[in-house]
């Protein structure tokens, strides 16, 4: 299953570069707001998509990356919604309770009845669950967040 999340991510990849090649060759004309706007969804997507697949095959970092750039192209709506709660999916892994739950918020103050989001900003309720997630942190992130415990 690894190897299918793996070769949609390759897929996922080869579209930002085609779309990243477009961009950044010299078109004979230049882009007008509705292409520029529709690279943006498409990059969106593709990043957003891709982060999924890191996620399922635990490349947190990818992961993170992905979703940041999400949120830099700036599209809003589900996008921004799937991106900001997967990347929070992806800092809970790095034992990062402190940005899962800002993640998991920032989310929910977008679209407020998205349930992934909500049962994991309400696991963020209990103390143990994250006591549970910081262990996994690395000594920095632990020292950084024992102060919000």
């Amino acid at each position: 299953k690894r190897g299918e999340y793996r070769r949609a991510n390759a897929v996922y990849s080869e579209i930002v570069d085609l779309v990243h090649l477009r961009g950044g060759g010299e078109p004979t004309s230049p882009l007008s707001a509705d292409d520029d706007e529709m690279e943006k969804a498409v990059l969106g997507a593709a990043y957003c998509n891709r982060a999924a697949g890191w996620l399922q095959v635990g490349e947190w970092r990818n992961a993170v990356a992905d979703c940041d750039e999400v949120l830099r192209l700036g599209q809003g709506g589900s996008l921004t919604v799937k991106a900001l709660y997967r990347r929070g999916k992806a800092h809970e892994a790095f034992g990062d309770a402190d940005s899962a739950r800002r993640d998991f918020e920032n989310a929910l103050q977008l679209e407020p009845h998205n349930k992934p989001a909500l049962e994991a900003f309400e696991n963020y309720k209990s103390v143990l669950h994250r006591l549970v997630v910081l262990s996994r942190a690395t000594p920095e992130v632990r020292s950084r967040q024992r102060k919000g415990l």
